[in-house]
């Protein structure tokens, strides 16, 4: 069944109650717009974090031009709702994204734990990287909060366990300040 107008209101209640209480209760509404994305999807989304003057995006192409759709899509996403939120025109960021192409491996998970420990540069939150409400760390090691939104499959088929990963993520090098070096 299509996204009506009168879902899309219940939609609006799902994301509010996300923020508020860091649970995405999926409606029918949500769950046709999850089935949607899912069978349309360029790229999956492997790793996130959002810090306040800068994100990182770990994806896997689907397609030889996903990403920079993927990419496309997620800047002008935001750059709208920020230029809402503050009744503000323009640009948000300064210049081009920046893709790094994972050539293994061993490459690609020391990015997943530079990605999910990136919140020890926050004051308050060195240690407590996990519980970083805005990063994808928990999804790993908790619950996964976005289900299929979220392709943990590709770190996790090499876990035997969500506490592995927690203990590879936090016995890693990435991110080490210089007094841990």
């Amino acid at each position: 069944a299509p996204i009506t107008l009168s879902n899309v209101g219940r939609l609006a209640k799902d994301f509010k109650d996300f923020v508020q209480h860091r649970v995405l209760n999926k409606s029918a509404a949500l769950l046709q717009l999850e089935e949607k994305v899912l069978m349309k999807r360029t790229v999956e989304l492997i790793h996130f974090i959002e810090m306040p003057n800068h994100f990182h995006l770990a994806t896997y192409a689907k397609t030889d031009t996903g990403i920079s759709e993927y990419m496309q899509k997620v800047l002008n996403a935001y750059t709208k709702y920020i230029n809402i939120k503050y009744e503000r025109t323009g640009h948000v960021f300064q210049g081009p994204y920046t893709r790094v192409h994972q050539e293994d491996n061993d490459q690609f998970l020391y990015l997943g734990t530079y990605i999910h420990r990136n919140a020890r540069e926050l004051p308050g939150w060195k240690g407590r990287e996990v519980g970083y409400p805005w990063s994808s760390f928990q999804d790993y090691v908790k619950q996964n909060r976005w289900g299929d939104l979220l392709a943990t499959h590709h770190v996790m088929d090499q876990f035997g366990s969500h506490h592995e990963y927690k203990k590879f993520v936090e016995e890693s090098p990435a991110k080490l300040g210089e007094d841990e070096e």
